[in-house]
């Protein structure tokens, strides 16, 4: 939203920049000094002749105007091309010239500005500048989280569409060839296509669980109620919900863990992050593998790993893991597909209950995926 200035400003339109002008011709600088606005004159080297008191506060400069400083020397770097041509830009003197930059405060910090610039001639010669500048930061920091927001949920849609259609490829291609010619295959035949199809239906809605917690999540819409809870008892819990595929892939699990470990978290988040760990850890490991579970508890923090030892994960693939910025999911040791949308989830569900997730891996020796919750002592700290 615009600001009052300037939308003052822009509603006067060219009178007020020319009454602006003229006080500038005339050096009546003392009336300039009192505008809410940032009005400045230059010269043709871009040095600042004329900075008035709101233009000091606004540029949070705290210095001697007298000392020389330059237009160019607060155009942000990646703005000092455009701004080359603009003031270098030939104008008919009845028009001034706008158009936005990226401005570094004296303090370090960065603002956006709007900056309305026209000639001053004098005998039809170009002697300088006068300039306003227009703080526009609140409506252009909204315009780059509205951009940002759009391009993550471009991204999202673009892995999903394209991950979905291999299960759904799967899924129809089989049930096809049942339904054209179910007296042309035997029945070990027709349980192996329905195995197909039942691990792809299972794939699908694996996606659509992660991808609804996901968006619940981003709106603001999801159910947050943290307690203290046994962490062992809800990872049990978990490996109940794999133990058919952990029997077919004859996958060894090694615990090392107490009887109980207490965390203050929102106890449906953390079995969603420990279920899609260990989903990926089964998925991951080679046939007759083994994935081990443990815990470390230090200042006041549950730590929970799972570690397997399986195909392991590249450097390049390892960095942006737990982001949207390229689909880097990878197939599985049994081709299974997957969008990479799990481990986003548990990063926001880990970030919701002001805890961590970091994985470390090696490519073909195995990954290992570590949470970090407040504990019981954190939880009484707070109490």
């Amino acid at each position: 939203m615009s600001s009052k200035s300037e939308y003052n400003f822009l509603e006067d339109g060219i009178e007020s920049f020319e009454f602006y002008h003229k006080a500038a011709l005339e050096n009546n600088f003392g009336l300039l000094k009192m505008l809410p606005q940032l009005v400045f004159k230059i010269d043709l080297g871009d040095r600042f002749i004329f900075l008035n008191d709101s233009g000091f506060k606004i540029l949070k400069h705290n210095k001697d105007y007298q000392k020389e400083f330059f237009l160019r020397d607060i155009i942000a770097p990646e703005s000092i091309e455009d701004f080359k041509s603009y003031i270098n830009a030939e104008a008919k003197d009845e028009y001034f010239c706008t158009k936005d930059f990226t401005v570094l405060l004296f303090d370090g910090s960065r603002s956006y500005f709007t900056i309305h610039l026209k000639k001053i001639l004098k005998d039809n010669i170009i002697t300088g500048y006068i300039g306003i500048g227009i703080d526009i930061t609140d409506r252009k920091l909204l315009e780059i989280k509205n951009r940002d927001s759009n391009d993550s949920k471009m991204k999202l849609f673009s892995i999903i569409s394209h991950d979905l259609k291999n299960p759904f490829n799967t899924i129809v291609g089989f049930s096809n060839l049942i339904m054209m010619n179910p007296e042309k295959y035997s029945k070990e035949k027709i349980l192996h296509f329905v195995s197909h199809i039942h691990g792809s239906a299972q794939q699908t809605y694996s996606l659509l669980e992660n991808l609804l917690e996901w968006s619940r999540a981003k709106s603001g819409t999801i159910q947050f109620t943290p307690h203290l809870f046994n962490i062992i008892l809800v990872l049990e819990e978990t490996l109940e919900l794999f133990i058919s595929v952990i029997e077919k892939n004859e996958i060894e699990i090694t615990r090392d863990l107490p009887k109980e470990a207490l965390v203050f978290a929102d106890k449906n988040m953390v079995m969603t992050v420990i279920r899609n760990l260990i989903s990926n850890a089964i998925k991951f490991t080679n046939h007759g593998g083994r994935v081990e579970i443990f815990l470390t508890q230090k200042d006041n923090f549950v730590s929970l790993s799972v570690k397997d030892n399986g195909i392991g994960i590249e450097k390049n693939r390892l960095i942006s893991l737990f982001t949207l910025e390229t689909n880097l999911s990878m197939p599985g040791t049994d081709n299974e597909k997957g969008t990479g949308l799990g481990l986003i989830l548990c990063k926001e569900f880990m970030s919701l209950n002001s805890g961590s997730i970091v994985a470390d891996s090696v490519s073909d020796e195995g990954s290992t995926f570590t949470i970090s919750l407040p504990g019981k002592n954190a939880f009484q700290t707070q109490n």
